[in-house]
């Protein structure tokens, strides 16, 4: 069995949830006949070959970018070329070029649609876009879904149900390691100050406007009690950064620091960070905060990541697989999109009760553990996949 992960941006060119996934599902076919096929910004040869994280990966030269949409004819080459009778070729939706490739049979074997949101950042599109997904989604001999969430949130998608297959995100081993050697040992700071933490990419639908003023009007009514901590970059994080000044929020930029003294009544924006950066910051805070306001917000990844560090999340109830992941009344928090009492008011709840926080952190662990761990999506995905080499 040969499998072709087909994705529009991969490591190192972008570290992103799908990429997070991407990696994820390589490694539970580790040691077989796999590889990534994606596009790299910049390259000039037309087709290069390396390998990250001991796998293979085969980078294209694309000649211009769409809509966030990366375009190669190469891609498309190589496509057909990499595959047979005996192979799988995921695609990781949504990326209008592989929908082409779709139309014009740019692959052989099996087809495995991995669909990991809604076009909804394509609306202006999306008269002339769900037609081709229409006819992905019809050629697709399964179809890989993170939650029921995501089928029910799409109404093109449930149409597609009987070919859905559930398989989870999951985190790597090495954060449920140290996830459970920290809950044996957190992380000491000041009674009287809460560390909020933001982790994902600063763009439109990740609610940071709505999060933004909330923590205003906290820092008014109890100056120094909260903090807040981005971890992560994008095109908007200059003007939040500046829509932060303009609240009269104190904001700091830079890597994270430790010093509760340094951090109580900020709002520090951290940008891109390392692994080991990022998990400190998980480590130093007393939940995660994800007030998404779209359903271009799948899942969120990042709640897993906290979670397996027994930390409660504030999410939304999107028409996604979003509030799927944390369990409001379980795990944390979750409130209507776009709700900023809502928010202010769960930030409260969490925040002035320890007690709450550390039971629904315990529960967020276990939840990770039962549902989002390795082993999990790697007996999933291998029985779907030999499965459907047996048809």
């Amino acid at each position: 069995m040969q499998i072709l992960l087909l994705t529009k941006v991969y490591f190192p060119d972008n570290g992103g949830g799908i990429s997070q996934a991407v990696m994820s599902l390589a490694d539970c076919f580790r040691g077989q006949n796999e590889e990534v096929l994606t596009c790299s910004p910049g390259q000039k040869e037309p087709v290069t070959e390396d390998s990250y994280d001991g796998v293979k990966v085969v980078r294209c030269r694309q000649f211009m970018d769409v809509f966030s949409t990366p375009l190669s004819f190469v891609l498309l080459r190589q496509w057909k070329k990499r595959t047979d009778e005996n192979s799988i070729s995921v695609y990781n939706f949504p990326y209008p070029l592989g929908d082409l490739g779709i139309l014009f049979h740019c692959y052989r074997g099996k087809l495995v649609v991995w669909w990991h949101c809604d076009f909804v950042s394509y609306k202006k599109l999306a008269p002339l876009y769900r037609p081709l997904v229409k006819h992905t989604l019809k050629k697709a001999d399964a179809i890989l879904v993170s939650s029921d969430g995501t089928i029910d949130g799409s109404d093109l998608l449930s149409q597609f149900r009987q070919k859905c297959v559930k398989v989870p995100y999951v985190v790597p081993e090495e954060y449920l390691k140290l996830g459970q050697e920290y809950m044996g040992n957190p992380v000491p700071h000041k009674e009287d100050a809460i560390h909020l933490l933001f982790m994902g990419r600063l763009v439109w639908y990740k609610g940071v406007e709505e999060l933004l003023r909330v923590m205003k009007k906290l820092e008014d009514e109890m100056p120094g009690r909260y903090d807040l901590t981005f971890v992560g970059g994008g095109f908007k994080e200059e003007e939040y950064k500046a829509y932060a000044q303009e609240l009269g929020l104190n904001v700091m930029t830079g890597p994270t620091v430790d010093d509760d003294s340094d951090r109580a009544g900020f709002v520090r924006f951290c940008g891109y960070v390392s692994e080991e950066e990022k998990i400190a910051a998980i480590k130093a805070s007393d939940f995660l905060v994800m007030p998404s306001t779209s359903e271009a917000e799948s899942f969120g990844i990042v709640q897993i990541e906290a979670m397996a560090f027994g930390k409660p999340v504030i999410n939304t109830k999107l028409k996604s697989g979003v509030p799927d992941v944390s369990i409001n009344g379980e795990t944390g928090i979750t409130i209507p999109p776009g709700d900023e009492d809502a928010l202010y008011k769960a930030i409260k709840t969490l925040g002035k009760d320890s007690t709450l926080r550390t039971q629904y952190g315990r529960n967020a662990y276990e939840r990770v553990r039962r549902h989002y761990a390795k082993d999990v999506m790697e007996k999933i995905a291998r029985e779907a996949f030999e499965e459907l080499m047996r048809k």
